[in-house]
């Protein structure tokens, strides 16, 4: 039984995030935060259900992490809101390739004005460098080399979201307890909303940090280095789990996770 109201959670989050792509609302509108609240309604009902221990069958858990991906999909694919993150993506994306430093060169600069296309022109802060470390840049211009849009890199950060899943899940059976407690994340609102809707980077560090965590468990510290230094390299905030490594990473794989 625990198992269908599971599901039944799945059902009002995805139709909620449904309305959401369809109604397209105003963020912070009366509509916006009622169809959210909504979806966060139905998802604590389900981390109830799995606090409670009532963990569904295998079958259950895989149809339910299927539903996530299809209520992410519309959402990746909807062309970005206006001064939304992905913009400023493709516009480093194009001073890299143009031969520029992200770092110095601004948007508003009248002679750079010939990288711009109609989408960079959307983004926000032009007068800005670029915010993002040197490892988020690599992603840019890969996800970008493969196709120049908004919703291609929305699409890519999807399937990060997909692989921190069985990171996760990989995780849980390490520590003995059960894989349905990936729906804690999968299901999250927020999460749906900030990456599959708006296209934050987070997803990307946080994939790259529980990479870490995952290798640092198993023991694996040199691994567990070098994915802790991609994770500061793609998003600057996990530099706040560094003491978390202090005696538990020789010297010397720290050395190879700098370098």
């Amino acid at each position: 039984m625990s198992g269908h109201r599971l599901m039944g959670c799945a059902v009002a989050i995805g139709t909620a995030f449904v309305l959401l792509r369809r109604l397209s609302p105003r963020d912070g509108s009366p509509i916006f935060f009622w169809i959210l609240a909504v979806g966060a309604v139905a998802y604590l009902l389900a981390v109830r259900e799995l606090f409670q221990k009532r963990f569904p069958s295998r079958a259950i858990l895989l149809w339910g992490l299927a539903l996530a991906l299809t209520w992410r999909i519309p959402l990746a694919l909807a062309p970005a809101g206006g001064n939304s993150d992905p913009y400023r993506y493709v516009w480093d994306a194009r001073v890299q390739r143009a031969g520029h430093n992200p770092y110095i060169a601004r948007a508003n600069d009248p002679a750079l004005e010939w990288i711009h296309t109609p989408l960079t022109r959307r983004m926000n802060n032009p007068d800005v460098p670029s915010p993002y470390p040197p490892v988020a840049q690599l992603y840019f211009r890969g996800v970008t080399a493969l196709h120049e849009s908004t919703e291609a890199l929305k699409i890519s950060l999807v399937v990060c979201e997909g692989l921190l899943v069985l990171v996760m899940w990989r995780w849980l059976v390490l520590r003995g307890m059960d894989p349905s407690w990936v729906l804690a994340y999968a299901w999250h609102p927020l999460a749906t909303l900030e990456i599959s809707r708006n296209g934050h980077l987070d997803v990307l560090g946080a994939l790259l940090i529980c990479l870490s965590a995952l290798a640092l468990h198993r023991g694996r510290l040199a691994r567990a280095s070098v994915w802790f230094a991609l994770a500061v390299g793609a998003k600057l905030l996990p530099v706040v789990l560094l003491p978390l490594y202090w005696r538990r990473v020789r010297l010397r794989d720290a050395l190879i996770g700098a370098s």
